[in-house]
């Protein structure tokens, strides 16, 4: 990143444009010395003309990116304008703009596609999730019966009837967009990712991956597919005898979290069953065996409650070792 007075350099790709054959340059631009606040500018400077083109960007983003690409042709860039959003699971804004008869014309952008390509999704009797898609007349069938029973405790009945009011689930904004290159192709589609949330913004049952291909002056979805995490064949740990244990209740007064050994033995002696301590305790076995994922997953449920166990100040405390151990698994 690059500041001057003139304002400050967020991304900054070379690349023709204008399809003249000469390399243009182009800009994401902000104020400088934060004499705005989270406002941002894409700004082509011709190469053969040195004209300058400047365009704002409405989005209240962060972490913008440029990419140069081919979508329509293959002797001209389009710009590819990817930024961070703030919402319920977390969202990804894209725009791709082309440049017209001296003009930046938008021809793509991710809102437009989230409202016009509208998916639901719902639960069913016998631990099925069915994600319809009125649009192309789709339905896809997800299984999710190898899930923790706790988990599907709150949406089931021990029968695996749907509960009363329970049987929606929720579709998170664009997730993902991503640049979707097919084989012996001169050109990139666009491949935009949603996820199907379910009992907290952290629990993922599926992604949808919708791929555009720009046809009839448009980009058109030409498939949509549905990408399942999978669950382990024969996984031989504790959680999994827990998700099978029929109920079991941990004493407040006794703490095990330094002791792996002795809070899986307190669990394996008790019996009875508290659904915002279960999963409290679910999230410390999770951690310390390292399957970081599905104990952010826990200790989100045991927030979702009104009174979380043990406390909502040593929840989020053990919420934020989670992160932290995520954040520092990815660069490992």
């Amino acid at each position: 990143m690059i500041e001057t007075d003139k304002g400050k350099i967020i991304d900054y790709k070379l690349g023709d444009v204008t399809g003249d054959g000469i390399n243009d340059e182009v800009y994401i631009m902000s104020c400088a010395f934060n004499k705005c606040l989270n406002r941002h500018w894409l700004v082509v400077k011709e190469g053969n003309s040195e004209r300058i083109f400047k365009y704002e960007l409405t989005e209240n983003n962060y972490n913008f990116e440029i990419f140069l690409v081919k979508f329509r042709h293959t002797n001209k860039l389009d710009i590819f304008i990817r930024s961070i959003g703030e919402c319920f699971g977390g969202c990804v804004n894209g725009k791709i703009f082309t440049y017209d008869r001296e003009n930046l014309k938008e021809i793509f952008n991710t809102n437009d596609f989230y409202k016009k390509n509208k998916l639901s999704a719902f639960y069913r009797d016998d631990y099925k999730v069915d994600v319809l898609n009125y649009e192309r007349n789709k339905k896809y069938i997800v299984d999710i019966k190898e899930n923790f029973k706790y988990y599907l405790d709150f949406v089931y009945y021990g029968d695996g009837k749907v509960k009363e009011g329970k049987d929606k689930a929720n579709i998170s904004s664009v997730w993902g967009c991503n640049l979707y290159y097919p084989m012996g192709s001169e050109v990139s589609n666009i491949s935009i990712i949603q996820k199907v949330i379910g009992q907290a913004s952290t629990d993922d049952i599926c992604l949808i991956e919708s791929i555009l291909k720009w046809q009839d002056n448009s980009f058109r979805v030409i498939e949509q597919n549905v990408i399942l995490k999978g669950a382990f064949i024969n996984k031989n740990n504790r959680i999994k005898e827990i998700s099978n244990k029929k109920d079991f209740f941990i004493d407040k007064r006794n703490c095990y979290e330094n002791n792996l050994k002795g809070l899986n033995k307190y669990i394996n002696d008790n019996e009875d069953f508290d659904s915002s301590i279960t999963w409290y305790y679910l999230a410390i076995l999770q951690f310390f065996e390292k399957d970081l994922i599905e104990a952010l997953k826990s200790i989100n449920m045991n927030l979702s409650f009104k009174h979380p166990y043990p406390s909502k100040e040593r929840a989020l405390t053990l919420k934020e070792e989670i992160e932290y151990s995520i954040k520092s698994n990815m660069f490992i």
